[in-house]
């Protein structure tokens, strides 16, 4: 994707602003948490010795130092990373259970030999922006943003500017997991400070003689961002005035880094629980969206047809975001590769349970020390494997016993 097309993007602006003011944030609160005045706060101030201190300035290291690798191997992903490989030979060859496109005329049936040699509708490729008619294996989609088609693609985060797709889940879990609980231990004993802090500037807001001239400043109301930041500014102005009247500890810049340390926890803490349970659950980011595209859809439609109207768009979308899974099942016959056979409204075929799900995208075998940055770091699923997913056993063994059955029903027709 040029240039000219990123910077048609709206999210491309915020890419080039927010991680870099996140790995600012990083090393700021690095400064801040290792400094001496925090040191001889926690020894002397909060009364808790010289050694808390030490361990405090080594833990602080050590955590941001881990959140702050794992956000890097996000950002400075390779541009193909996670992109389609050409088809491996169990695909062309058709000898594994894969996902399909739904028939045309929406029943399962039976594929023979020509009708697969000659491509047919079970391959899908891709001619979209880069990709040039590369293959769209299963749970592949398109990102809009890069331009690029991804393995297992679950979003695209504006956080890291790069997509979030299976084989980098690992870290980016863990990521969402560290973030806050490095903010829990290291903003812990400068709560105190923060909140007397805060609310000697409240107190003194009113009275405040700079406070005052701003708020009397007509455009206070406009710049920078409104009525929200006319009252922040000046809660933060009355906040300087009054800082280092004890100690460094009173400082607003100790307020200010507490105060976003915070919101990125509240915000980090909230994506990781969503994240783990779609984890659990054999779930992308991709397919939730989906399936709420196709219920916001589907109501449209109901809404337009009690009113007597068609919403073509809708039911354009519904046709889109179908929740309808289609899978190839290969067969042993002289006559016939194999059958396309859909799953069962109720099946979830990629949900091979909570273990196992989170082993197979998460985990990969090394149980709670996958979190560890020097194991998070390290790709999730390899790129085969993101090409041909593991299908659950039970709808496995259906899908087969129904690929058996119209291989059964099309010889009893043929004798």
């Amino acid at each position: 994707m040029g240039l000219v097309n990123r910077l048609s993007r709206p999210g491309a602006y915020i890419e080039f602003v927010l991680p870099p003011a996140l790995l600012a944030y990083f090393l700021w609160a690095w400064r801040v948490c290792t400094s001496p005045f925090l040191a001889e706060y926690i020894a002397d101030g909060l009364d808790l010795g010289p050694l808390v201190a030490v361990t405090y300035r080594y833990a602080a290291t050590g955590l941001i130092a881990s959140v702050s690798a794992v956000f890097l191997r996000l950002y400075f992903l390779p541009t193909r990373f996670a992109s389609p490989p050409v088809p491996p030979p169990c695909i062309s060859n058709l000898e594994v259970i894969f996902e399909v496109p739904r028939p045309k005329d929406g029943k399962a049936g039976l594929i023979t030999h020509d009708e697969a040699a000659s491509g047919g509708p079970l391959v899908v490729f891709c001619n979209s922006d880069t990709c040039g008619g590369r293959w769209k294996p299963p749970r592949t989609r398109h990102c809009s943003e890069c331009g690029r088609c991804r393995l297992g693609f679950d979003h695209h985060c504006l956080f890291v500017a790069n997509c979030i797709s299976a084989p980098i889940l690992g870290p980016f879990t863990a990521l969402l997991l560290l973030a806050p609980v490095t903010v829990l231990l290291l903003a812990a004993p400068v709560h105190r400070a923060v909140i007397y802090g805060a609310r000697q500037a409240w107190a003194s807001a009113g009275s405040n003689a700079r406070v005052q001239a701003y708020w009397g400043w007509g455009w206070s109301w406009v710049v920078p961002a409104g009525p929200v930041a006319r009252y922040a500014i000046g809660f933060l102005l009355a906040w300087s005035d009054i800082e280092a009247e004890d100690n460094d500890m009173g400082r607003v810049e100790i307020g200010l880094l507490w105060g976003i340390g915070n919101a990125l926890a509240l915000i980090t803490a909230a994506l990781a629980f969503w994240q783990v349970k779609q984890i659990f659950s054999g779930e992308l980011g991709n397919d939730v969206m989906r399936a709420r595209a196709y219920a916001k859809a589907s109501d449209a439609v109901r809404v337009a047809r009690a009113k007597g109207e068609q919403d073509t768009k809708a039911l354009a979308a519904m046709e889109r975001f179908t929740p309808e899974k289609w899978f190839f099942v290969p067969l042993e016959h002289d006559l016939y590769a194999g059958a396309v056979v859909p799953v069962l409204p109720t099946e979830s075929p990629y949900n091979l349970g909570r273990h196992e799900n989170f082993d197979l995208l998460v985990g990969r075998g090394r149980g709670w020390r996958w979190i560890l940055p020097w194991n998070c770091v390290r790709s999730g699923m390899s790129t085969a494997e993101a090409s041909v997913w593991p299908i659950n056993g039970v709808v496995r063994a259906r899908l087969e016993m129904e690929a058996a059955r119209l291989l059964d029903n099309q010889s009893d027709n043929r004798t």
